[in-house]
C-alpha cells in the first residue's frame, strides 16, 4: 500500500513520496516504529516543514533549514544542545535523510554524490559502477 501522495499537514501542499516524509524520516532514524498506526495517526509533513528536524540533515542536496524557537535551535549555547548532541544528531538525521534518498527517491540515483570522509566529493552515483 501507497501512503503517498498526501497533504503536508504544515504548508498543504503534497508529499510526493517518502523521500519528502518527516514521518519516514523518523521510521529511519529509529525514531519510531514502522507501523501503519504510526502513519494513519501521526500528521506527516515534509521534511522541510518540520525544522526542528530538518536542522540537522547537513547534506549539498538538502536546502539548510533553521529553527528559530529558541528551545529547538541547535545554533544557540543557551539551550540543551551540547556539541556531543549536535554532532550525534547530525550523523544520525544525514545518514537517515541519504538512505531514505538512496531507498525511495526515483531521481536520487541519478543525481548522487559520493563523498569520502573528509565530506569532499569523490564521485557522482553514474560514475559509481
Amino acid at each position: 500500500m501507497s501512503w503517498y501522495p498526501n497533504n503536508c499537514h504544515e504548508c498543504g501542499k503534497p508529499i510526493k513520496g517518502e523521500w519528502e516524509s518527516q514521518v519516514a524520516l523518523g521510521i529511519e532514524t529509529g525514531e519510531l516504529e514502522d507501523r501503519p498506526s504510526n502513519r494513519l495517526f501521526i500528521y506527516d509533513k515534509h521534511i522541510r516543514c518540520s525544522p526542528s528536524r530538518a536542522q540537522r540533515i547537513i547534506h549539498p542536496k538538502f536546502p539548510r533549514v533553521i529553527d528559530t524557537r529558541q528551545q529547538f535551535d541547535w545554533r544557540r549555547d543557551d539551550n540543551v544542545w551540547t556539541d556531543e548532541m549536535r554532532a550525534k544528531f547530525k550523523k544520525l538525521y544525514t545518514e537517515a535523510w541519504v538512505s531514505l534518498q538512496m531507498r525511495t527517491n526515483p531521481r536520487w540515483k541519478d543525481n548522487c554524490i559520493k563523498h569520502n570522509k573528509q565530506g569532499e566529493i569523490i564521485a557522482k552515483f553514474n560514475d559509481i559502477k
